[in-house]
């Protein structure tokens, strides 16, 4: 067996149980996507770059400027998420974390620096977002504008991007980070990476280079559009809708449909008792019921945080009857 198949099989391992657990909280349309990092970079592992320098200060609205003033974005990018896509495999410098939907595109990367191991990151999400999506041009524009405050751990994955040639050869896509602070996206996305041993890295290279054609080449040349890609995706794409009115509605359903999600996983994974998945919950009710303070009317505070707190007992019900 080779090394990379090797690998793939390990990593395909961790992605099969990672479905089986998403698959017990109903949801059916599961994104599987990868990282490879190729060292351990401790605290900061998938972090974005921006937050690793913490002298920066995030402003959205100057880094757009700068992108446009260095005629890095073209006339195509015509919204601020285009933008910044586009930008972040020129500097580095943004709210998003690159990901990957080829396995061997993660592998390749994961075995930079051979001094180091590197690793494979493999995530199920349950919902995601197409990058042309109107709804989510609309939700970062709003962040840009200073005129949303979003909960606390939101991130938006965002699928297959085509916004220049680099990101559709590395098949890549993004995971948004819509807060001024960085919170680490949650285990139950995803599991124990893949480790990749450092005597390994030469010989992984060699044949994803020689069996898969993957290489620096492959991964960065110009190549042709796939319109037969795109056209299989079309209409399968979550979050094409905006309506300013409801904004602020879907971002509290997508929230609580991930805390809900998330319960249920930590559940049946019983890597937690049910006291640490209530304190797990009274976080995270408190965190939504302050989304609600910042954003919400106050005279639709009262009714909102009574909503919430039947949705959270609806919840803990579940755990209590599945005990």
């Amino acid at each position: 067996m080779g090394y990379v198949t090797d690998y793939i099989n390990k990593a395909m391992e961790r992605v099969d149980d990672l479905k089986k657990e998403i698959a017990a909280t109903g949801i059916e349309n599961d994104l599987v996507c990868f990282r490879g990092e190729c060292e351990d970079y401790g605290e900061t592992k998938l972090m974005p770059t921006l937050f690793r320098e913490k002298s920066r200060v995030l402003k959205d609205n100057e880094l757009i400027e700068l992108l446009c003033d260095y005629d890095i974005p073209n006339s195509d990018h015509d919204n601020s998420l285009s933008k910044v896509i586009m930008g972040q495999h020129y500097i580095e410098i943004s709210r998003l974390l690159d990901v990957t939907f080829n396995i061997l595109t993660a592998l390749y990367f994961a075995c930079d620096k051979i001094e180091e191991d590197g690793f494979i990151y493999c995530f199920v999400f349950p919902e995601s977002f197409s990058p042309n999506s109107y709804y989510l041009q609309q939700h970062y524009n709003k962040i840009v504008e200073g005129k949303f405050k979003p909960y606390s751990r939101d991130f938006k994955v965002i699928t297959h991007s085509h916004n220049n040639e680099r990101i559709k050869l590395q098949s890549g896509g993004f995971i948004l980070f819509s807060g001024n602070t960085f919170t680490k996206i949650p285990k139950e996305y995803y599991g124990e990476p893949v480790k990749i041993d450092k005597v390994d890295k030469s010989e992984v290279r060699k044949e994803l280079h020689v069996l898969f054609n993957v290489n620096e080449s492959s991964l960065f040349q110009e190549k042709d559009k796939r319109k037969d890609i795109i056209k299989a995706k079309l209409g399968k794409s979550a979050g094409n809708v905006f309506a300013e009115s409801k904004h602020l509605r879907s971002e509290l359903n997508y929230y609580l449909r991930r805390v809900e999600s998330e319960v249920i996983i930590k559940k049946n994974k019983k890597e937690e008792d049910s006291i640490a998945i209530r304190r797990f919950m009274r976080k995270e009710k408190s965190d939504i019921i302050n989304f609600i303070k910042e954003n919400f009317p106050i005279e639709k505070e009262y009714e909102m945080i009574e909503e919430i707190e039947n949705e959270f007992r609806i919840i803990e019900k579940g755990i209590v009857e599945c005990q």
